[in-house]
């Protein structure tokens, strides 16, 4: 669902290139695909680290599911400028330009507009706090110690 929405973008905004990175992309491999889209399959860490380092935004409009999905704290810890629908950043204490630029769905484009016409210091400033939200809330030794101090309250000694 997520990628055939992406595969619209790409056709409202041909000016950009778009990679998709991942196992999702199988279900797309026979189709005809706007000359923008580029399926990268299911690729290695190195290669997945360089394609996040290179990327200018990352793209999370998920609809449906489950769950937190954990990919946007790997673009947050990437330090990617994001586009998310707000369903795809359930779960994650995620504001509206601050961390991501969130939209309800419909305005997904729009809301890619909004992040390409930023500037590179307001950029910055989100992606700063949106590594410093993954580095506070959700990173694992943040989710230890929490774990630790609510073992210790309920079975002390």
């Amino acid at each position: 669902e997520s990628v055939r929405h992406i595969l619209d973008y790409a056709r409202a905004l041909p000016e950009i290139a778009f990679l998709i990175m991942g196992s999702v992309g199988l279900a797309l491999e026979d189709e005809p695909l706007p000359e923008n889209v580029r399926l990268l399959g299911e690729v290695d860490v190195p290669t997945r680290q360089a394609m996040l380092a290179t990327a200018d935004i990352a793209l999370n409009p998920t609809f449906s599911g489950s769950g937190t999905n954990v990919k946007m704290l790997d673009y947050f810890g990437a330090g990617i400028p994001v586009v998310s629908t707000r369903f795809g950043a359930r779960g994650i204490e995620a504001t509206d330009g601050i961390h991501a630029v969130l939209t309800d769905g419909e305005d997904f484009a729009d809301g890619l507009r909004t992040a390409l016409a930023m500037s590179d210091e307001a950029a910055a400033r989100m992606v700063v706090k949106a590594r410093r939200l993954v580095e506070e809330r959700y990173s694992w030794e943040t989710i230890a110690e929490r774990l630790n101090e609510v073992i210790v309250e309920r079975w002390p000694g």
